[in-house]
């Protein structure tokens, strides 16, 4: 699946166009771009995406659970495409029926102009064949994580947050009313299934900087596979701590 988003995609996907000797291997394959060979993309003024890309991320994350993207009382195009709530995924040409019906409604309000109307279109894919692109997610945000906390050392308290951003800068924000007093830095695990044991993803300083990119990946992996697997700690330890412990890890794998 490759997907375009830009004034003219339709032309511009001709230069990635993928040309194979033979195809029997292949399922399907498919490219989704944002308007036709003489269209210009529609961008939001009030974010910094464009139109096509607002709606696909919401099919993606479901569209129908919350109101209509545009904001439409009754909406009919939503109202259909709730098949995919009930069937528990999304295929590929319902999203393309999404976004398609939905951009005209978009384009009809007082701020479109005189030129010809953006029509997503999709090519490549085998006829009658909608596969399976993402399964449906109900929540109002595509992950969530429990915030583990101590405002004194006899109270542990845990808090479920939710997030469509998991750097560790938006973490730390999101939870800075339930921070030690002088919290500076936080600490991500990865909880089992039987949510009985924690593995730490990553560790950083969210004042000095945002997670490092391995810290990044390992968390990237962990909600691949569970989206509410995150668990967060933040704590008061010095720099000066950390460093100690990274030299003491070290001297230790050296020592074995």
């Amino acid at each position: 699946m490759m997907i375009f988003d830009c004034c003219y995609a339709e032309a511009v996907a001709d230069l990635f166009r993928i040309a194979l000797d033979d195809d029997a291997h292949v399922e399907w394959h498919a490219q989704l771009c944002s308007s036709r060979r003489n269209q210009m993309s529609r961008f939001n003024e009030e974010a910094n995406e464009s139109a096509f890309i607002n709606l696909l991320v919401s099919a993606l994350k479901g569209g129908t659970e919350r109101p209509c993207p545009y904001n439409c009382i009754e909406c009919e195009i939503c109202l259909n495409f709730k098949s995919c709530s009930e069937s528990g995924y999304i295929g590929l040409r319902d999203i393309e029926d999404f976004v398609g019906k939905h951009l005209p409604l978009r384009q009809n309000d007082k701020w479109a102009d005189s030129r010809e109307m953006q029509v997503p279109v999709l090519t490549g894919i085998r006829e009658n064949h909608n596969p399976r692109i993402a399964y449906f997610n109900s929540k109002p945000k595509l992950y969530s994580f429990v915030l583990e906390s101590m405002h004194n050392s006899e109270c542990r308290e845990y808090h479920e947050f939710q997030t469509d951003d998991l750097s560790a800068l938006k973490i730390f924000d999101m939870t800075v009313d339930y921070h030690p007093k002088d919290a500076c830095r936080l600490t991500v695990f990865k909880r089992d299934k039987r949510g009985t044991e924690l593995k730490r993803l990553g560790r950083c300083y969210p004042h000095s900087g945002d997670m490092p990119e391995n810290g990044c990946h390992n968390i990237l992996i962990a909600v691949s596979e569970d989206s509410g697997c995150l668990v967060v700690v933040t704590d008061d330890v010095d720099l000066s701590v950390e460093v100690t412990e990274s030299s003491s890890g070290s001297s230790s794998q050296t020592s074995q």
